[in-house]
């Protein structure tokens, strides 16, 4: 089977592939198009990733080819990452042909503008896919409220339209790790308008909570500045900046807690799956999809008060705290059931669910 992933539009000061994802980390929507990709080559299917990627062959047989020097060629599925223009960069632009089109969103909204610019009459180009996935169930109860009002479609020709596949992680990714937890480390690898404010802001009620605490905040060095308040004098706060894939799997494992108090809407969250893996405890309201991950396995919050209180009983109530452990355990290992060896044969069944030949 031959397959055509379209990633859409990076920083073209980076042209990404997995190698750049290895030496400088990508974002997860990248992440996802790697792991998918290799998943799916390593079951012997021929994979192109295009985009602003650089054009290369890597030893597994995945090939990246830039937009541009992308020739006219024919495939059973193309698979478009966020972008809607995908239809219209390979279908019309690049003459590509394929049996299936699928949408695979990792967002919450339509991403409809064909660099730079909203393109006109951009509905139209739902007419030229055959399947639209969401990154979980969760979201693709969300797209298919939104094709309802966008459409007029009704549940019984949306269903079957849109479908919910997880994400998931690559356990290869974290053989080399040892958890030597550093005692009150809280990790922040988000972006910083997700929430970080409520720790920064709030940190003297931490450190009297918790005095050895810790927070190593590993985010893109814009998060120093994000803000008009200077937090770089806070006691026990280190920015980390951006990491790759190596360094920031090592700050997983050496932090004993994640706190994530946002409203931003999760769709899946790779973030909290990965901070199962790595056995961090998790504390967070469960914004989005997130309580599907977390819900039997960390504490989930509401207030600022919340968070105080179960740090506080996580230090001081010995039965609180092996409960607290217990369940992360069994976190660890449900993250490691959502590998993407497993997740990419819900792909194949999505393929031959829509009529492709899968050999």
């Amino acid at each position: 089977m031959k397959i055509i992933i379209s990633a859409g539009y990076q920083a073209q000061d980076r042209f990404f592939d997995e190698n750049v994802w290895l030496d400088y980390g990508t974002g997860g929507t990248e992440f996802c198009i790697i792991k998918l990709s290799k998943a799916l080559a390593k079951l012997g299917h021929e994979v192109v990733v295009t985009g602003y990627v650089k054009t290369t062959t890597m030893n597994d047989g995945v090939k990246y080819i830039h937009y541009d020097a992308l020739s006219e060629a024919d495939y059973d599925v193309a698979i478009g990452a966020n972008y809607l223009s995908f239809i219209k960069e390979l279908k019309h632009n690049k003459n590509i042909k394929a049996t299936k089109w699928i949408f695979w969103m990792h967002n919450d909204e339509y991403y409809n503008w064909f660099r730079g610019t909203t393109m006109p009459n951009w509905v139209k180009y739902f007419d030229e896919i055959d399947c639209v996935v969401g990154v979980s169930q969760f979201h693709a109860n969300i797209l298919k409220e939104k094709a309802v009002e966008l459409f007029g479609y009704v549940n019984r020709d949306v269903n079957p339209y849109i479908r919910g596949i997880d994400n998931a992680l690559d356990n290869t990714d974290w053989v080399d790790y040892k958890h030597n937890k550093v005692k009150g480390r809280i990790i922040w690898s988000s972006s910083p308008d997700r929430g970080l404010r409520t720790l920064l802001d709030n940190w003297d009620k931490f450190k009297a909570i918790m005095p050895d605490a810790t927070l190593n905040v590993c985010s893109p060095p814009y998060a120093e500045t994000w803000s008009d308040r200077d937090y770089s004098q806070l006691d026990g706060v280190t920015w980390v900046g951006s990491l790759n894939h190596y360094d920031l799997r090592q700050q997983i494992s050496e932090a004993e807690y994640w706190i994530y108090s946002s409203d931003y809407l999760e769709t899946y969250c790779i973030t909290a799956l990965e901070m199962l893996r790595g056995k961090v405890k998790i504390i967070t309201n469960g914004t989005g999809n997130i309580s599907n991950i977390t819900q039997n396995y960390g504490v989930t919050i509401e207030t600022l008060d919340d968070i105080l209180m179960t740090l506080h009983l996580d230090q001081t109530d010995k039965a609180f705290a092996h409960k607290f452990q217990s369940r992360l355990n069994l976190g660890q290992q449900y993250a490691i059931r959502q590998d993407w060896d497993l997740r990419v044969h819900e792909w194949i069944k999505l393929f031959e669910n829509l009529g492709v030949t899968c050999e």
